[in-house]
């Protein structure tokens, strides 16, 4: 049968989409990698994060099939003033990796819950968009308890499916084990103009940068097996909604609080379906998102953003709970329902009582990993109670492997001191497994009686174990460990020398300069060991500012590109000359990485970025500009209005982005001019700069309304964004007791 997914283009490359405010630039600049051991596999699951806010009610946002934690750029600031905000990279995503068997629902929401239980979140509002509402649903139906409400954005699956959506995809679904270059600029942009309703959003910058994405093999393997493995079908998705839909009226209290959005012109699951999730999902509040295709919160981000505030501001409808007694708990672990199974195990967990122990240790024999899961982080939450037991128990070899490589991952996460020398007899287990729980959990611990035997499993036979050794000397930081380390940064094998660099980063030490700058051009799959040596650099110091400036002259463009990402974390005024000449790089990552990085070094570097917009070089000028942006320094105002002028294209819009950050007065007459001339996509663009600075343009914007048909609905959005701001600036004037 046909399997229905939606393929959501990377419209989260480090572009900004004119649709609303938002930077690309701060939510990358933000991330964070969650490394969370997997007592069920020899792997490490890695998850690339990012968090904002810090408000009661958390909420977490999951993207689509294709898309990153980018396609939120434009929603994520504004929740995140009412709301604890978390988006994470899906499996195969960005930096985020896939541990499993599979790419199937099962896999993505398995994901989801480690998340959620690796950041401690007890109960969430879930935001998903296309394949992220079918893991909502799914989670929703597993987890109800730990749901606080949940957002569906135009939803994959049900009946109403779009006439375009096969042959599209399916032409993506054949490139994704095809060689990169084989994806054209040309297609790339005919898919990106399916998904948006304004085709103005689709520019050339945008395509190239969703064709960089492709070269990573594992986004294009990701892709071929959740195509594979990952049914959106019909039966399937209203068996989930069915499902979801049930397991979350076992409450008191149905929550009103299931928000969704449908964009009136998705031309790939058509509004119509709006009507299989609303008879399932009964008391949902819904809203058609008028001139949005299938992302309406990049398209109309305003709107999607006032709508899920307006319905989660309130703590009233959110889900209810009876609780359930010990002795049923108990009993429902032996259900043949895994779901009910793993949610007596999570309640137990909670419950604090010894006899619980027992019965959760048994079930990590389980034949469904999903509930051995559910077991684990039960075990982990009954914590001191259950330290000698455990000892116990993972000793003896005649225990299953998976129930002892359980109980010393829960001991890990304990921190108790008693497991130490049972942990280090556990390093010389006859199973990989069991030693690589046992190091895990020793570099939690941080004992330094731990240090020798670690040092000795970096040499061990097993990848997996070698490489959480290092993890855990880096995280114990015991300087015998040094030599040993750095002995295996050069190692044949690229996750090895990623764990080496990270660790020795950690030890700060100017004698590991050399060897760090050797691997700042380190090209393997994963793509991280080069940026972790940028870091470690510059956690140095000082001392390492010199030695990221020579490497900017390295014949690598991966070199040079880290060696930016090292001069800006460490912002010394002495790589400004430097950066600049790399804003004229061949490379377009190394120009990047140098506009960002002269961005950070801030009001030190103005001066000379104002020079050098007069460069004979274009992309310097862009560079020059777009740092400008950044840093916002009012003396840039007059050399980026001049540069409005400029006789390549890419420079004025660049410019005019930048004018709208800067967000100056000065600015508004010479970009109305613009706009009203209505030079094409330049009018766009301006228009976009005149929104940013807000009042100031306001009779400008009004101007062009009024002219303009043309521009009239982008131009209506902007003045609506604005005249709302005044008001809640007026209404919270008028509450101020002075």
């Amino acid at each position: 049968f046909l399997i229905y997914l939606i393929f959501i283009t990377s419209t989260t490359a480090a572009v900004k989409s004119p649709a609303a405010g938002g930077s690309t630039l701060s939510v990358y600049s933000a991330t964070k990698i969650a490394r969370i051991f997997l007592p069920d596999s020899k792997d490490t699951l890695k998850i690339e994060y990012l968090k904002k806010g810090n408000k009661p009610e958390t909420m977490i946002l999951l993207h689509g099939f294709g898309a990153s934690i980018y396609t939120w750029r434009n929603n994520i600031d504004e929740l995140s003033k009412h709301f604890t905000v978390y988006a994470y990279n899906h499996l195969g995503a960005g930096k985020s990796n896939n541990p499993f068997p599979k790419y199937d629902l099962a896999a993505y929401t398995k994901q989801l819950l480690y998340f959620m239980e690796n950041m401690k979140i007890k109960k969430a509002i879930l935001v998903g968009n296309s394949m992220g509402c079918q893991i909502a649903l799914a989670f929703a139906g597993q987890f109800p308890e730990r749901i606080k409400g949940f957002v569906l954005i135009d939803p994959s699956g049900g009946n109403a499916v779009g006439d375009i959506l096969r042959p599209s995809f399916m032409k993506i679904y054949s490139y994704a084990d095809e060689d990169y270059s084989d994806l054209t600029g040309a297609f790339v942009k005919r898919i990106l103009k399916d998904i948006f309703y304004d085709d103005n959003l689709v520019t050339e910058e945008l395509a190239e940068k969703y064709r960089e994405r492709w070269r990573r093999a594992e986004y294009r393997k990701a892709i071929r097996r959740t195509v594979i493995e990952f049914s959106c079908s019909n039966p399937q998705t209203l068996y989930r909604l069915r499902y979801a839909g049930n397991r979350i009226r076992t409450g008191k209290d149905y929550p009103h609080q299931c928000l969704i959005l449908w964009g009136r012109e998705d031309p790939w699951f058509l509004v119509g379906g709006l009507r299989d999730y609303t008879n399932e999902l009964t008391g949902s509040e819904t809203q058609i998102i008028e001139q949005a295709g299938h992302l309406p919160h990049e398209e109309q981000p305003s709107i999607v953003n006032r709508a899920i505030i307006r319905t989660f501001r309130s703590n009233k409808g959110f889900i209810k709970h009876e609780k359930i007694e010990f002795d049923r708990l108990i009993t429902n672990l032996k259900s043949d329902d895994i779901n009910i199974a793993a949610y007596s195990a999570l309640t137990l967990g909670d419950t604090k009582k010894d006899e619980a122990i027992e019965p959760l240790i048994d079930l990590l024999d389980h034949e469904k990993s999903y509930v051995r899961v559910c077991a684990q982080i039960a075990l982990r939450k009954l914590g001191e109670n259950m330290v000698e037991l455990f000892i116990r128990k993972f000793s003896d070899k005649k225990e299953p492997v998976q129930s002892r490589v359980a109980l010393i991952t829960a001991l890990g996460n304990i921190w108790n001191k008693r497991a130490v020398m049972p942990l280090i007899n556990a390093i010389n287990d006859s199973d990989q497994s069991v030693r690589s729980a046992a190091i895990y959990s020793l570099g939690n611990i941080k004992d330094k009686r731990a240090v020798e035997p670690l040092i000795v499993a970096i040499n061990d036979s097993s990848q997996s174990v070698r490489e959480r050794a290092i993890e855990a000397l880096g995280k114990l930081g015991d300087k015998r460990a040094f030599e040993p380390i750095i002995a295996v940064i050069d190692d044949e094998n690229e996750y090895v020398r990623d764990e080496a660099v990270m660790a020795l980063g950690k030890f700060k030490d100017q004698r590991l300069i050399e060897a760090l700058v050797s691997r700042l051009k380190d090209d393997g799959v994963i793509e991280d060991v080069g940026l972790h040596a940028a870091e470690a650099l510059a956690a140095i110091g000082e001392p390492a500012v010199r030695p990221l400036m020579n490497a900017l002259n390295d014949s690598a463009a991966l070199a040079r590109e880290n060696a930016c990402i090292g001069l800006g974390i460490l912002k010394d005024p002495r790589a400004i000359d430097i950066l600049i000449h790399a804003l004229q790089d061949e490379d377009s990552g190394v120009r990047y990485e140098a506009s960002r990085a002269l961005a950070k070094i801030g009001e030190p570097a103005v001066e000379p970025l104002i020079a050098a917009l007069k460069s004979e070089n274009e992309n310097a000028r862009m560079g020059a500009a777009k740092a400008l942006g950044a840093i916002k320094n009012p003396r840039a105002v007059n050399p980026l209005t001049d540069l409005l002028k400029d006789n390549k294209r890419r420079v004025k819009r660049e410019a005019m982005r930048a004018l709208g950050k800067l967000q100056s007065a000065e600015a508004v007459k010479p970009l109305a001019e613009i706009a009203l001339r209505q030079e094409g996509r330049d009018a766009v663009r301006a228009v976009s700069a005149l929104s940013k600075i807000g009042y100031p343009a306001l009779p400008q914007l009004i101007s062009i309304y009024k002219k303009f048909p043309r521009l009239r609905e982008k131009t209506g959005d902007y003045l609506t964004e604005i005249i709302d701001l005044s008001i809640d600036s007026l209404v919270s004037a008028l509450h101020d007791k002075d």
